[in-house]
């Protein structure tokens, strides 16, 4: 009875309760001495329980999640239902359940090895487990039977065979070994049931024994195997192959194999060979052992063995003369004689098939192979002669061994199982999962402990070298302020005091803050508080030694200053009167005017203002600070009379506007007004940030505020007449009413400038590029337009009729008659009132942005496109003219809006023109033109007439380029030809192109007055006098002849080019009889141009001219009339005109 007590308390789940409760015990019984730093955390009932319960929780949560992984790893056992199964199925089951049992009686058995085993919890560990691997009929059985092992009666197995048990366990006194069933690991087929009992053999192994799951593998091969056809023999060897390959990769470690040929005695002479050998010589080692190598290594041992084999074979022959000796029988003796021939002839089949099961691969775990032994168990006769030898099967060769007589007996396994194979059981690898998991945990917690003693150690030494710290400050700073006490200070001058200040301020607790108690503190002996309160005293006997008189002073000097600001004068008579007076003392009000002294203090850089706030913060915190002592009466009544000067009103509402800017402290910004888009379209003229905006206390909450803190105020007022030392309250409600309208009167001016301030710095961006300027405008026009928005928010922040500030608002500051409303009327009836009839105009100049962002689009398109712009008057036009009439800013933003567009829209114009010149009509212009006639006029070389009416006729090249991209930014109507004003501003062409356009126009008029594509010129020639000397003059212009000869004047038509143009200009004169006659001849199409050019031609009107040829000296006069006033003739643009380069 004892004894199963001792063992249950002994179980693993048992011994962790009562350990958790004697936790449990010791945290409620001595959880309250335990005290760290003079303090017991566990003191409270209700921390007890909490730990306790946290305690048992580990405890449960622990064995509750091993509970769950051992069922998750192991193998469930399926359970006969109520439904009917398949015979292979429940074959399978019924296999399963046999192994589950066969494992759970293994551990039941094996927990009787010790008590202290099962305290650690290694009983499955103590012996090791070696698996019996070999096909049926192989020996397995026969070979634990007669291996001499000693199994005690308990732990001997089943007949299980005959049940058809898939596994026998063999629990020795040295080892357990495991004899599955050759139908489940080596058959050539397995069925469904074959291989659930494999697989769940191996789930068993992991689950049971995770660490080693096996300490080895011993295969039995039977000697009858090895004599099979080569194809079975490699089959079986790769069947080995794939066993053991599945236990490596599934228990997931290395471990010996061992090869046994067992039934050895079959092989003929065996029996007789060995007959002469007694127990102790039957019981050792028949066989070779491999050296010790790595499972990489294995070829290495399957290149020793022909060579060890050998040596097996060699010993038998050494052995030979001897037995045969003894042995006088003749048959006998030929056994023996022969058996180390057949043995012999097992070496090369025992080699291929070593080869074969256990030669490595890259593709599979390599096996451990550890040796090759042979053995008998028990003695059932011999194989056939024929069957081992060819040419014994050839001469028929009868079978000479005589089978061994009497009880079977062992051969060579008792000293090879206990000597060899248990001895090595500690080479078998462990789980290098599981182990590589183990020792990052051990790792880690080695880690763990180390850096947790390392941290304690570097608290400790933290805490000691902190203080230390603290006490050599508090050290250094009494020396440095001795020596500042030495030196001495003037109140006076405050730059001088904040050495010594910031001294005393830098003493532990000098601030008036304790230390702050972190880990590095709280983590052993910590005194500073001790500290802490010398420090925080000697830093406010010295601000009052040296900041006080200061203060006091700063004050006095402030009320006698000439010419101070009332509302100033006020604030400072009621500090001065504060630091003398405990019952009105206001801390923030004097911090308040020494912040506004300081800061408008000289000769302070920011650094030392900033010094100077900390330490005047400590200084009227104090209690100290306030003493009641007589101010300077004469001081204090001569600021009295100053302000009894100033209206109420003004003394009143400085304080309150300065309440107001603190309690309404967040601004509205221009980006909340706007919206998010507002970085898209808006800028501040200022170069101010779109963040920033309008104080709160300018808003319709700070007006609501406002209301408030005005009432207050005005109630308040009797409450504050000490600083005036007399009493001012109301004399009935009408006075209130005044005071409240001058105090409103002073707000609303305020409110009002900030708004216009607001209003005049906030403008439109300016887009340098024609995509981002229509991007700016399509956003204007938008519903959710950022100016409009902004413009709403204006309004709404100016207007106080909602209900909320309506409330508010007494009945004399309705919205009707206040005076920010009627100031921003203007912007109220832009942006729209609620129930205003009709559109707002707001939303008719937005229509006329989206008109404006249509002709943009239009615009940017025609650039990407390389086409002109389309005309931008009427959109723009539109958009100036909405804005007519509307408040100043939004006129002025919508005209320069307008100006931009036109401009951006033209921007790029000038680039498409040069590029579309440079293209198209510059190139033929220069090659058909440049230095030829006409337009050079001493070049010998003439314009082609097609050239010259391709170029510069109606609808020539130069006429087209102008008529359709560059008229509609000229002005033709003046004498000369000009930009308009916006082209002029956007494209900027310069006015000398616009000249050459302008003469290619005066020579198209001039050569194509009829409009043709072929320049034509009509005119009349008549004579008018001719030189007495000559007597004939004849003018002949392709076949156009006029001829005079002193008889009357006749006029002849002429036109170029004439009919027969290919015919030369030609003029003759005849002398008289004593000279010889003379003329003039030209070819080329330009002939008579070249004729005229060597008269002299002298205008009379517009189409009359007077034409003179020089002959020798005598001259002939012509009168040439043109057909039309617009002619070529003395025409300035013919010869000045050229071809622009570049526009």
């Amino acid at each position: 009875m004892i004894k199963r007590i001792a063992g249950w308390l002994a179980k693993p789940l048992v011994l962790s309760l009562l350990l958790a409760v004697l936790l449990a015990l010791l945290v409620w019984f001595q959880g309250p001495r335990i005290a760290v730093d003079g303090k017991a955390p566990l003191a409270a009932v209700m921390v007890r329980v909490q730990l306790i319960l946290v305690l048992l929780g580990i405890w449960l949560l622990y064995w509750s999640l091993r509970g769950l992984a051992g069922k998750l790893s192991g193998v469930r056992l399926v359970m006969p239902g109520t439904a009917a199964l398949a015979p292979d199925e429940q074959n399978s089951i019924d296999q399963r359940n046999a192994l589950a049992h066969g494992f759970r009686e293994a551990q039941r058995l094996l927990r009787r090895v010790g008590l202290a085993s099962r305290l650690r919890g290694h009983d499955i560990y103590k012996l090791p487990w070696y698996l019996l691997l070999g096909a049926s009929a192989s020996g397995k059985s026969s070979v634990l039977q007669q291996s001499g092992l000693r199994f005690p009666a308990a732990m001997m197995p089943a007949d299980g065979r005959g049940n058809g048990a898939p596994c026998d366990w063999w629990i020795a006194e040295r080892a357990v070994l495991l004899d599955v069933a050759g139908r489940c690991t080596l058959a050539p087929q397995r069925d469904r049931a074959e291989l659930a009992v494999w697989d769940t053999l191996l789930q068993y192994l992991r689950r049971y024994r995770r660490r080693c799951p096996l300490n080895g593998v011993i295969v039995t091969l039977n000697v009858a195997d090895l004599w099979q056809d080569e194809a079975a023999r490699a089959a079986q060897a790769n069947l080995l192959h794939e066993r053991i390959s599945e236990l490596h990769l599934g228990l997931g470690t290395q471990f010996p194999v061992y090869l046994l040929v067992t039934q050895c005695d079959r092989l003929p002479g065996f029996a007789d060979y060995f007959e002469d050998l007694g127990r102790d010589q039957r019981a050792q080692v028949w066989g070779m052992s491999f050296p010790l190598r790595e499972p990489d290594q294995v070829d290495d041992s399957l290149a020793d063995f022909p060579a060890q084999f050998q040596a097996l074979v060699g010993q038998m022959h050494a052995r030979l003369v001897d037995r045969l000796q003894q042995e006088s029988d003749l048959e006998r003796r030929a056994a023996i004689h022969g058996f180390p021939i057949q043995f012999a002839a097992l070496g090369e089949r025992l080699a291929h098939f070593l080869h074969e099961a256990f030669e490595s691969s890259r593709f599979r775990p390599n096996t451990m192979l550890r040796g090759v032994y042979f053995s008998s168990a028990q003695q059932e006769g011999s194989l056939p002669m024929q069957a081992i030898s060819p040419l014994a099967a050839q001469l028929r060769t009868p079978d000479i061994a005589t089978p061994m007589a009497g009880e079977p007996r062992a051969f060579f396994l008792t000293r090879l199982l206990r000597e060899v194979i248990f001895q090595e059981s500690g080479l078998a690898g462990a789980n290098w999962k599981l182990e590589r998991r183990r020792g990052w945990l051990q790792r880690a917690a080695v880690g763990a402990i180390a850096v947790t003693g390392l941290l304690a150690a570097v608290l400790l030494l933290s805490n000691y070298t902190h203080q230390r710290e603290q006490q050599t400050a508090v050290s250094r700073a009494s020396v440095e302020l001795q020596r500042w006490t030495r030196n001495g200070y003037n109140i006076h001058q405050p730059e001088t005091l904040l050495p010594l200040l910031d001294t005393a301020r830098a003493i532990p607790g000098g601030d008036g803050r304790p230390a702050p108690e972190t880990l590095l503190l709280r983590y052993g002996p910590y005194r500073g508080e001790r500290l802490d309160g010398a420090g925080q005293a000697l830093y406010q006997r010295i601000l009052q030694q040296t900041l006080r008189p200061y203060l006091l002073n700063r004050l006095g000097e402030a009320l006698r200053t000439e010419g101070l600001d009332p509302s100033q004068r006020y604030q400072t008579l009621r500090a001065y009167l504060m630091l003398g007076n405990r019952s009105v003392y206001d801390a923030a009000t004097v911090l308040d005017w020494i912040d506004r002294d300081t800061r408008g203090r000289s000769g302070l850089d920011g650094q030392q203002k900033a010094g100077l706030a900390v330490h005047f913060a400590a200084l009227t915190q104090g209690r100290q600070v306030v003493r009641d002592q007589t101010a300077d009466p004469e001081l204090v009544a001569r600021a009295r009379v100053e302000l009894a000067r100033q209206p109420l009103a003004q003394r009143l509402y400085e304080p309150l506007r300065v309440k107001l800017l603190r309690a309404v402290a967040e601004p509205y910004s221009v980006s909340q007004m706007a919206g998010i888009n507002a970085p898209l379209v808006l800028s501040r003229r200022s170069g101010r940030l779109l963040s920033q905006g309008v104080e709160g206390a300018y808003t319709r909450s700070g007006y609501i505020r406002y209301l408030q803190l005005r009432d207050q105020a005005i109630a308040d007022l009797n409450q504050q007449n000490w600083v005036l030392g007399k009493s001012e309250a109301m004399a009935d409600a009408r006075e209130a009413g005044t005071l409240k309208q001058a105090l409103d009167g002073l707000y609303f001016a305020e409110y009002i400038e900030r708004w216009e301030a607001l209003l005049g710095d906030v403008t439109l961006l300016a887009p340098t590029t024609l995509e981002h300027q229509a991007s700016v405008v399509k956003l204007l026009a938008a519903a959710d337009s950022p100016m409009r928005q902004f413009l709403q928010a204006v309004a709404k922040q100016t207007s106080f009729d909602s209900d909320a500030t309506a409330k508010a608002a007494p009945t004399n500051s309705a919205a009707s008659t206040n005076p920010v409303e009627q100031h921003f009327t203007a912007l109220h009836q832009m942006v729209g009132r609620p129930g205003m009839a009709g559109p707002a105009p707001l939303e008719q100049i937005q229509a006329q942005l989206k008109e404006v962002g249509v002709y943009l689009d239009a615009a940017l398109s025609a650039s990407q496109r390389g086409v002109a712009a389309p005309p931008a008057d009427e959109a723009l036009a539109r958009l100036r003219l909405a804005a007519e009439g509307q408040p100043e800013l939004i006129g002025s933003l919508l005209g320069a809006l307008a100006g931009s567009s036109a401009s951006l829209a033209l921007s790029g114009e000038r680039e498409r023109l040069n590029a579309l010149w440079l293209a198209t009509v510059a190139p033929a212009c220069r090659q058909a033109l440049d230095g030829r006639y006409p337009f050079n006029r001493q070049s010998a070389q003439d314009v082609n007439p097609d050239d010259f009416g391709r170029l510069l006729g109606p609808g020539g090249l130069v006429d087209d380029f102008f008529q359709k991209n560059l008229l509609r930014y000229v002005d033709t109507t003046a004498g000369q030809w000009r930009w308009r004003s916006q082209a002029q501003a956007s494209l900027a062409l310069p006015q000398s192109v616009l000249q050459e356009f302008e003469r290619a126009a005066a020579i198209r008029d001039a050569f194509f007055a009829d409009g043709g594509k072929v320049a034509a010129v009509r005119f009349e020639l008549t004579p008018i006098g001719m030189d007495a000397n000559l007597t004939r003059f004849a003018l002949d212009l392709g076949g156009q002849t006029l001829v005079y000869a002193h008889g009357p004047a006749r006029p002849t038509a002429f036109r170029w080019p004439a009919a027969q143009a290919a015919r030369p200009a030609r003029l003759d004169y005849a002398p008289n009889l004593a000279e010889a006659g003379g003329g003039i001849s030209i070819n080329g199409s330009w002939a008579l141009f070249h004729l005229l050019d060597k008269a002299k031609l002298e205008p009379l009107q517009l189409d009359r001219f007077n034409l003179t040829f020089d002959l020798g000296g005598k001259q002939v006069a012509l009168a040439l009339n043109a057909a039309s006033v617009v002619n070529p003739f003395n025409l300035a643009a013919l010869s000045q005109f050229r071809c622009p380069d570049s526009l």
